[in-house]
């Protein structure tokens, strides 16, 4: 799907301050303390409401770049220290994200027929140093206000992005070509599925404001036409073969 720029942010979200409609805030909220509650009742986690240090939205629909089928982009910040030496039994994040998918199999979140794409981060991770979690423009749920405010480029510089996405684009589909031509070979399809992730993160962390750049669109381009789910189930395929008995 064709990235376009909006002059406004989505109506359906936000008001004409640019701030967050109460009822999307409020049922944001409200899945969070339902997973919440989830972890305490039925994992057994003693987890206090002073762990959760702060929610936010942030990604396409905190921006001027959303269409109609961006996801909603959620990310809960724990005190996991305080959490794990309070339940000692936990192993790292990564349990919560069990927890949240299991949690998801009995909880249908749509807003506005958007999904919610919830990740977890611990307060002590930053990507800066002025306590970015996440580039580009956040709205806290908890505290109702922009933690980083949208910042709508001109026209021109969003020509000139798109125009240059278009080389990085026909690079990586020419990179894709020549790993099929030499009959996908393991190593090449793993260095080409990192160098294409590695690069799009750097192009965030170099614009934390605004993480719209060609390498951003050049991506979502190449997931859009499937090239990253080739690649990606190519790699799955040619690994499992090692554990197959013919």
């Amino acid at each position: 799907m064709t990235i376009t720029k909006h002059k406004n942010l989505d109506t359906k979200l936000w008001d004409k301050n640019k701030t967050l409609n109460p009822a999307v805030s409020e049922l944001l909220m409200s899945m969070v303390w339902s997973f919440i509650d989830n972890v305490r009742s039925i994992h057994l986690i003693d987890i206090k409401n002073s762990d959760i240090c702060d929610v936010f939205i942030y990604g396409s629909c905190a921006n001027y770049f959303y269409t109609t089928k961006s996801d909603i982009d959620m990310c809960i910040i724990f005190d996991f220290d305080t959490i794990f030496k309070r339940n000692p039994g936990l192993n790292s994040d990564k349990d919560f994200k069990l927890y949240y998918y299991n949690w998801m199999m009995t909880h249908t979140c749509l807003i506005y027929g958007r999904k919610i794409d919830v990740s977890f981060e611990d307060k002590k991770n930053t990507i800066s140093d002025n306590g970015r979690y996440r580039s580009g423009p956040v709205w806290s749920l908890m505290q109702h206000r922009w933690l980083f405010e949208p910042i709508n480029i001109s026209d021109l510089e969003f020509k000139k992005i798109v125009h240059d996405s278009k080389a990085v684009y026909n690079e990586i589909v020419s990179d894709f070509d020549t790993v099929k031509k030499n009959g996908y070979k393991l190593a090449e399809m793993q260095k080409l599925y990192h160098d294409i992730y590695a690069s799009k993160n750097a192009s965030h962390t170099m614009n934390l404001d605004q993480p719209v750049t060609y390498m951003y669109i050049a991506f979502r381009k190449i997931r859009d036409t499937g090239l990253i789910d080739k690649l990606r189930n190519r790699i799955i395929a040619t690994e499992s073969e090692k554990f197959i008995l013919k």
